[in-house]
């Protein structure tokens, strides 16, 4: 089960059919076929076995569903086998041991607050980055599409504007396509000053 494996979707998915979510064709006792997807999984550790319990760490790749995971793993073993809990411990390069309990936060002062938080750009610091003229960001600031020099395989990339004074801004991200159109998908939004 390591490396690039398919799996197919479970009915109880976000992923959809002519629009329709599969969780609410489920609700309703539907089923319909799904083809399998590859995903990757580079890491896949027994971290406890105490039968018939075992404790399991995984990393894998986005559009991986671990229920489903655990269920192939019990049928391979020709027992089956189900998820008791699921923790994400990590999206992309942020870490549950990051993190601060929503108790511990309001507890905090403002100053102690502003030392915690993480700036929006963190979440997607995995996406290759474009930086804007400023004729480009006022264009892209409004939804238009712009060209830009970089090129790519049609990626998910985050982009930044820039200011009169040359400072710099995340505008949100946008689709690279191979005909180097930068082309918005989801937009900052800001406080008029």
């Amino acid at each position: 089960f390591r490396g690039e494996i398919e799996q197919v979707p479970p009915m109880y998915s976000a992923l959809k059919k002519d629009g329709v979510p599969l969780y609410k064709l489920a609700r309703k006792g539907e089923e319909i076929e799904r083809k399998p997807r590859k995903v990757v999984i580079s890491t896949l550790d027994v971290l406890d076995f105490n039968p018939p319990e075992a404790t399991l760490v995984v990393r894998c790749s986005k559009g991986t569903y671990i229920r489903v995971l655990g269920e192939d793993i019990g049928e391979a073993l020709g027992c089956g086998a189900h998820l008791k809990s699921l923790r994400r411990t990590a999206v992309g390069d942020l870490r549950i041991s990051e993190s601060v309990t929503l108790a511990d936060f309001e507890a905090m002062s403002e100053e102690e607050r502003l030392k915690v938080l993480l700036l929006p750009d963190r979440l997607l610091s995995t996406l290759v980055r474009i930086d804007l003229d400023e004729a480009q960001t006022e264009r892209f600031s409004h939804g238009g599409k712009v060209f830009v020099d970089e090129s790519g395989p049609e990626e998910k990339v985050r982009v930044y504007g820039i200011r009169p004074d040359g400072e710099r801004f995340l505008m949100g991200v946008g689709r690279l396509e191979s005909n180097q159109e930068l082309i918005p998908e989801r937009l900052c939004a800001f406080a008029a000053e």
